[in-house]
């Protein structure tokens, strides 16, 4: 009898037993108001109901409900009511120590339209910072997974390729940092040459429909050339035809115009030496035309002249020509 009573008082304790996870968590409510937030992230890890929510290291609300949906963790936050969070807000699962609880860091954009309750952070702004466990993992891959090996291998070889031959590979290594100095020193010239690419495709993207419909006109014009070959190469072959006479015309000719043009030279020699006759004489004949013209009274000229041993005929006799004046005073 005395075991049947212990053994039920046994049960009985353990059914009213409590766990370490009934235990709350210190600072798990908010003070004050406060309004809910959900943000949905690819893995969880191993985010702790009541974790914290904080805005650049500051305390601003705390995980309420972690629920699994469609393979993605959709996390709910109670937010406190005087903190403003912008539309576009990301979350990021962080630790701020090795062996520290996984908290959610808000990181909100510097404008916006302040987000209100029941809101959603999506999946494309979340994200998880690199964990302890990652670290070790990358760590453990690196040592066991053949990385320092294929470095030692790397090293290996370099040393191989090197023996023998390390004068000429100090001279790259000098000439590669000439060249580099060159390059930091003409910084300058170089800004100068991007900045009129720069400029030159701003004027391409400003100009691409003139270019563009320019570059849509070369097919016709190419098809139009395409069918006119035939008559160009006809033109192109009379006109070979025709340079091929006339070179045969000129090396028949060659000889009898090379003649005279050598006998043209004493007669241009001879017109050159005239030179200073022939200004005289043409600057004469101009004063002679201007005094000619004012003789002209339309179809007759007047003459008003000094006539020296001219005889006139008797009176009521007059010559009937200038020539027959002049004749009879011989």
């Amino acid at each position: 009898m005395r075991i049947i009573a212990l053994a039920l008082s046994c049960l009985l304790l353990t059914g009213c037993s409590v766990t370490a996870t009934d235990l709350p968590l210190p600072g798990g409510d908010l003070p004050g108001e406060s309004y809910q937030l959900k943000a949905v992230f690819a893995d969880a890890l191993n985010l702790p109901d009541k974790a914290h929510v904080k805005v650049d290291g500051v305390d601003v609300g705390r995980v309420s409900r972690i629920e699994a949906e469609n393979y993605t963790a959709r996390v709910t936050m109670v937010i406190r009511k005087d903190v403003s969070l912008p539309t576009g807000t990301t979350a990021q699962l962080r630790q701020a120590t090795p062996l520290g609880d996984v908290f959610i860091a808000l990181h909100p954009p510097k404008a916006g339209a302040a987000m209100t309750e029941g809101d959603t952070i999506g999946i494309e702004h979340t994200g998880a910072a690199a964990s302890v466990e990652d670290t070790l993992a990358a760590l453990s891959a690196l040592v066991n997974g053949g990385g320092l090996a294929q470095l030692k291998t790397i090293v290996t070889e370099l040393n191989t390729a090197l023996d023998g031959h390390s004068d000429q590979a100090r001279a790259v290594i000098q000439n590669l940092g000439d060249t580099l100095a060159t390059l930091n020193a003409r910084t300058a010239e170089i800004d100068r040459i991007l900045t009129s690419a720069q400029s030159l495709t701003d004027t391409y993207n400003r100009r691409s429909g003139e270019i563009d419909q320019a570059l849509q006109t070369f097919p016709p014009a190419l098809k139009v050339l395409s069918e006119q070959t035939g008559k160009l190469n006809s033109t192109l072959s009379t006109v070979a035809g025709a340079s091929g006479d006339a070179d045969t015309l000129l090396r028949t000719v060659r000889p009898d115009l090379t003649a005279t043009l050598r006998d043209l030279g004493p007669t241009l020699a001879a017109f050159g030496s005239l030179d200073d006759t022939f200004g005289p004489t043409l600057q004469g004949t101009t004063v002679l035309g201007r005094y000619f013209q004012r003789t002209m009274r339309g179809d007759a000229a007047v003459v008003n002249g000094r006539f020296t041993g001219v005889i006139l005929p008797p009176t009521g006799s007059i010559p009937d020509t200038l020539k027959a004046l002049v004749g009879a005073g011989r």
